[in-house]
Order: C-alpha cells, then sequence, then structure tokens
C-alpha cells in the first residue's frame, strides 16, 4: 500500500476569525473536517453548521482513549463535582480533599497528591498486618526494593528511628502493602479515643496506639492524632515525631553506661562524655586520707 498524506488546512487564531467560513461560502468549515490553529497549537472539528467561531472548543472525551502516547500541550481538567472511586492506575479529582489523587497497586489504596507519603513494604512476619498498625523497619529484601516490616516495638528495645508510620492497608504474609508516613489513614477503630488526641506507639502492645504519653525507658513516638473517632469508619493523620536517645545528639558520646554515671564537657574532644562521679569521689577520699596520714 502506497503512503498517503491528509492535509489539514490552517492558520493563525486572527486568520480565521476574519475568513469567511459559514457554510455554502468559498471556505466553509465541512462536516468533521479538521483544521489547525497554529499559534493556539489547536486542532479544531468541523460540525458542517457553524463557522470558525461558533466551533466546539471542548476536548471532553467520554468513554475510554486507547493511545500509547499522549502529549497535553496546556492542562488536563478533571471533572471536580464529585469524588470517583478508583481503582489501581486511574487518577481523578478528590473535592473533599481538594487534590488530585491516583489510585495505587493493588486497588486498595487511594494517594492524594501533596498531602500524603507512603512506603511501598513488603510483611514477612508470618501473619497479616492490619490496616491502622504501627509497624517498623525490620530489614529489605534484596533486589526488590521493599523494606520489610513488623509490628512496632515500643519499649526500648530498639531505637525510635526504626518506626515508620501506620499500615493503611490489610497486608497478608508474603504480600505488598502501603504504609503511611504523611496523611491520612482511613476505615480503623478509632473508638478508645477522642477527636484531636495524640497518640504514641504503644509499649505494652506491638504495633498498637495509646494517648498515654510514654515514660522512659519507652518510646516516646507521637504517630499520629485523631481526625474522627469511630468504631470502623475512624481517621487518624499520621505524623511521627521522634525523641531520641541522649547518646544520638551530635555533641554526646556515651560508651557503657552504669550507676551514678553523670556526663561532662570534654573540650579536647569538644562533646560530652559519660563520667564516673563515684570514681572521683572514691579518688579524692583516698587522697584525703594520704594527706591526713
Amino acid at each position: 500500500m502506497a503512503n498517503e498524506r491528509i492535509g489539514i488546512r490552517s492558520g493563525t487564531l486572527a486568520a480565521w476569525t476574519a475568513a469567511v467560513t459559514t457554510p455554502g461560502t468559498e471556505f466553509e468549515i465541512r462536516n468533521r473536517e479538521l483544521i489547525y490553529v497554529e499559534d493556539l497549537q489547536e486542532i479544531l472539528v468541523g460540525d458542517g453548521v457553524n463557522d470558525f467561531s461558533g466551533l466546539s472548543r471542548d476536548r471532553t472525551i467520554s468513554g475510554t482513549l486507547d493511545a500509547d502516547s499522549l502529549i497535553v500541550q496546556h492542562k488536563v481538567a478533571f471533572n471536580n463535582a464529585l469524588p470517583e472511586t478508583l481503582t489501581e492506575g486511574q487518577m481523578s479529582w478528590n473535592p473533599d480533599e481538594g487534590t488530585v489523587e491516583i489510585g495505587l497497586n493493588g486497588g486498595d489504596v487511594v494517594l492524594q497528591i501533596g498531602q500524603e507519603q507512603v512506603y511501598y513494604v513488603k510483611n514477612q512476619t508470618g501473619e497479616t498486618i492490619l490496616n491502622g498498625t504501627v509497624v517498623m523497619a525490620a530489614g529489605t529484601l534484596g533486589n526488590s526494593g521493599r523494606i520489610l516490616i513488623t509490628k512496632a516495638i515500643a519499649d526500648g528495645t530498639f531505637a525510635s528511628k526504626y518506626i515508620i508510620g501506620i499500615v493503611t492497608e490489610d497486608i497478608l504474609d508474603g504480600e505488598d502493602g502501603y504504609v503511611t508516613s504523611f496523611g491520612k489513614v482511613r476505615g480503623i477503630d478509632t473508638s478508645a479515643f477522642l477527636d484531636g488526641d495524640i497518640l504514641y506507639a504503644d509499649p505494652a502492645v506491638p504495633g498498637g496506639l495509646t494517648k498515654v504519653h510514654p515514660v522512659a525507658p519507652n518510646l516516646k513516638v507521637s504517630v499520629a492524632i485523631v481526625i474522627k473517632a469511630d468504631p470502623t469508619n475512624g481517621t487518624l493523620f499520621v505524623r511521627p515525631t521522634f525523641a531520641g536517645n541522649l547518646n544520638e545528639l551530635t555533641d554526646v558520646e556515651i560508651i557503657g553506661v552504669t550507676d551514678r554515671d553523670v556526663l561532662r564537657y570534654n573540650a579536647t574532644n569538644s562533646r560530652f562524655e559519660r563520667h564516673d562521679i563515684y570514681a572521683d569521689i572514691t579518688s579524692e577520699a583516698i587522697l584525703y586520707a594520704i594527706a591526713l596520714g
């Protein structure tokens, strides 16, 4: 088959506006004819009724657009009247949250652009980790790019820096899923709390939440605030805030802490270090005894 070309009439907006293009005239725009507006980089379609000024410039597409690539010259406008129920790979405008959202892998999690941050992780704990569970990093899975997670242990056994957020969907053992580190987690039981409560990683319950401020040596990690207290449709806003250990401060170096130790500044090393005050007292007592003879 020989190659064929389709010619499209083109001109500037001013030229098209000045031309007499009504049906029946020399320069009429015929039904289904394509014309190109050079300075606007737009293609319009004739309807056999209107001249140039009356042609619709609405680019609304109903149904499915199947294309290997699509270039949008100016903007994409979403229907913002009602929220959509999204599945994996879909995008829409969410009028309740005031932003665009995307359906993520698996179809159970929707990401509100600019308002949420999530990790894509793997569960290999041997059990399902439920939506609303506080989790911590437990390692990585080689070349998969996944962080392995487990229920957060907040009794001081592990440093607070391992806590990464709250699971935002049920993640079966051996499966991948999402953890929210910033943003809303919905559809969980928050009936034990009140709207506005600040919640901490629970030292007594791995993966749990408590509104009771933990005491040392338990971790003091404020994980979320209660947006909606409800037994089934509760909502949390997640933003883990960590209170690190003393030894994690940049000007402190502590090794082998024991009873009676205090911090003492070492000007030579430009840092605070562990110091056994009892040893000083003992040394001074010995010197005093020697001085007395």
